[in-house]
């Protein structure tokens, strides 16, 4: 998965403004191609515990959804922020985690983004495969646009045992995830 630089950008500055609560989004990019070039950001719709957890606003997730239709892209992943916790993932995001889809954390220490870590569930619910930004010598690479995109190539990881979601659907205007932690 490749993560164009100002998409990446996109997704700290929204970090640093949403602090000290957890913010979301979602990763869009062309269609068969394993890269997201923007970060559309999503609302946060969980509020007593917006501070460690998230949830993206189902309205959100479908008119997204609809403008990547339109423009010929595709959802590619998710993005979140932990506030002054590491960027990795918890049991509640990769019990809540697609397959297929990169799932970007980013850690956000005093208003400041200090890390950044990904992982894509194997199934839905998890397992996952953890993944972390590439070194910035050798594994950028050029875009169209002429920007630097990180990679995202994988390391080893804790797996665990997750059930599955309830269904398999992919899409918002069918399944809204609404599970309590």
């Amino acid at each position: 998965m490749k993560i164009v630089r100002t998409a990446f950008e996109a997704i700290q500055a929204h970090g640093t403004e949403g602090y000290p609560n957890e913010i979301c989004g979602i990763l869009v990019g062309p269609r068969g191609e394993r890269r997201a070039t923007a970060a559309k950001r999503a609302r946060n719709i969980v509020v007593d515990r917006s501070h460690d957890r998230y949830e993206i606003d189902p309205r959100d997730h479908i008119r997204i959804q609809r403008e990547a239709d339109s423009a010929g892209l595709d959802i590619v992943g998710y993005y979140h922020t932990h506030p002054d916790h590491p960027a990795q993932a918890s049991r509640f995001d990769t019990e809540r985690a697609w397959a297929g889809y990169v799932y970007v954390i980013v850690s956000v220490e005093k208003g400041k983004p200090v890390d950044a870590n990904a992982f894509v569930a194997e199934a839905d619910g998890g397992p996952s495969a953890a993944l972390r930004p590439a070194p910035a010598s050798g594994g950028s690479t050029a875009t169209s646009s002429g920007s630097a995109s990180p990679t995202w190539p994988p390391t080893p990881t804790t797996r665990w045992s997750l059930r599955c979601c309830r269904c398999s659907s992919r899409r918002a205007s069918v399944h809204l995830r609404s599970r309590s932690a």
